[in-house]
């Protein structure tokens, strides 16, 4: 039976490769949180709060793309840490607004530069000059 493949090889394969290259870089990121007490969306959501302190739940859902149960759950566990800290909406009590303490803001001070640096060697440092191409494709792929 021939197999149903359009390309020959799986290395031919913008799917499969993407998925090497995204397991290879997750694996990355969770070794540099592990000692910090960081799951990788612990993270993406404690950091993008500095993006967007004082934003609700539902902003915080929208701009990392991630979808409302997982950040509901995810601020809850970190709040119950003392890493965020949430309030009702004073316009609809539904609505948490976050807030990063001083100790989550601690934690993400000190993992920012380690994920960048990361980042930076992972794919900057190996693609040269295209890094610019890169990141302009990369943004245009993350588009909704």
């Amino acid at each position: 039976m021939k197999p149903p493949f359009s390309v020959e090889t799986a290395r031919k394969s913008s799917g499969y490769l993407f998925w090497r290259v995204s397991a290879l870089w997750q694996r990355g990121i969770r070794n540099l949180l592990e000692p910090l007490g960081l799951t990788h969306t612990q993270y993406v959501l404690l950091a993008s709060l500095r993006w967007l302190e004082g934003s609700s739940q539902a902003e915080l859902s929208k701009h990392t793309g991630c979808d409302s149960m997982t950040v509901s759950s995810v601020v809850r566990t970190l709040a119950d840490r003392g890493l965020v800290d949430r309030q009702e909406d004073g316009r609809d009590r539904r609505a948490k607004i976050l807030q990063i303490t001083a100790v989550g803001g601690s934690l993400v001070d000190k993992a920012v530069p380690m994920i960048e640096a990361f980042d930076r060697r992972f794919f900057l440092d190996r693609l040269g000059t295209r890094k610019e191409v890169f990141m302009k494709d990369l943004d245009r792929l993350a588009q909704e």
